[in-house]
């Protein structure tokens, strides 16, 4: 009997195989794995000294990867002048290819890497932010207006999926109820319930456009433009679509949180989180519905993450405690209302 896989693990030297015979940056120097997640990176170095990422999407429970989707928006963003991880084109002209692999077939894409520091560096050393992190935070709030004003314009292929109930809670819940059952399946569905209909109560006075889908802090590298300016630079933008604009800021204020021992709004945050959304502010208006809304995404953005962690126990053990844990912090995080900002 043939065993199968449901998650592998591709050699460097598979990646790098590939890449030599596809791509005009062969023969590749180096590749290694750089990260085994959601999806399977790896950084790779060309003939010509550049270095590049490789990424090889999972299978996830929401389909194929939004390849099509996603690389046109990122040359879209980029001709706009805004910095992003470039797709590099094959021999062919293509931004991705499907592969074979153990488990089926998954879709390969080369970016251009990325330099610069880390956003929230002295936080995690310190406690709290400097100087120089709260204007790399300011950066990534500019940053991202820029990213939804771009996006305003973009007429490319559409995406294979929206940031909506349907892809934020439904298919979570339809996860999490395929491998729990008992007191908490019971509270998967009951949470998400709830969160869909706030949702549903506010979704049609919400602002909708493209979306990072992903900005959570940890996607970018801040470098400085010749005058001294922290620049963000943005790359992952695989979880991306169409949606509620407002997630992606829901997306970084959850990310403060998660930093926190208890998911609680402590003294630190609030400092960051002004300076972040008033640097978007200052491009690009955030209308009251989404700004009242941002608590309940936040909440959101959890259970989607829930989601996400029980597609993937076949290939990855996670402890039943942590989803307990998890559930407390969606029914905290169903009633925070964001920092206020003057």
């Amino acid at each position: 009997m043939k065993l199968s896989a449901a998650h592998s693990t591709i050699s460097p030297s598979s990646i790098a195989a590939v890449l030599d015979q596809r791509y005009e940056i062969a023969p590749v120097a180096k590749c290694r794995l750089f990260h085994r997640g959601f999806n399977d990176t790896y950084e790779l170095e060309g003939a010509d000294g550049r270095r590049y990422m490789a990424r090889l999407s999972n299978r996830r429970f929401r389909g194929p990867a939004n390849v099509d989707y996603e690389t046109a928006l990122l040359m879209h963003l980029h001709r706009a002048g805004i910095v992003v991880g470039v797709p590099v084109s094959d021999r062919e002209g293509r931004l991705w290819s499907p592969h074979d692999a153990p488990e089926g077939p998954r879709e390969l894409a080369v970016f251009e890497r990325l330099d610069g520091r880390g956003l929230l560096a002295a936080v995690r050393r310190a406690g709290k932010a400097d100087a120089q992190t709260l204007a790399d935070v300011a950066a990534l709030g500019e940053g991202l207006a820029r990213i939804h004003m771009a996006g305003e314009s973009f007429d490319g292929p559409p995406s294979l999926y929206r940031l909506e109930r349907s892809m934020m809670v439904d298919g979570p819940l339809d996860q999490l109820v395929g491998v729990f059952d008992g007191e908490l399946e019971e509270e998967a569905r009951a949470v998400a319930a709830s969160l869909a209909a706030r949702l549903d109560a506010c979704a049609a006075t919400l602002s909708v456009g493209h979306c990072h889908g992903d900005n959570h802090a940890g996607n970018n590298f801040i470098a400085d433009a010749p005058n001294g300016a922290p620049v963000a630079g943005w790359f992952d933008f695989d979880d991306g679509g169409p949606g509620f604009l407002a997630y992606d800021l829901a997306t970084f204020l959850w990310s403060l949180l998660l930093r926190t021992p208890a998911g609680d709004m402590t003294e630190e945050i609030p400092p960051l989180w002004r300076t972040f959304i008033s640097a978007y502010r200052d491009v690009r208006p955030v209308p009251a519905p989404d700004y009242d809304a941002l608590g309940m995404l936040v909440a959101v953005r959890h259970f989607w993450i829930m989601g996400n962690f029980a597609g993937r126990l076949t290939s990855t053990p996670i402890p039943v405690d942590w989803f307990r844990q998890a559930f407390d912090l969606v029914r905290k995080w169903e009633g925070l209302v964001a920092p206020a900002v003057g």
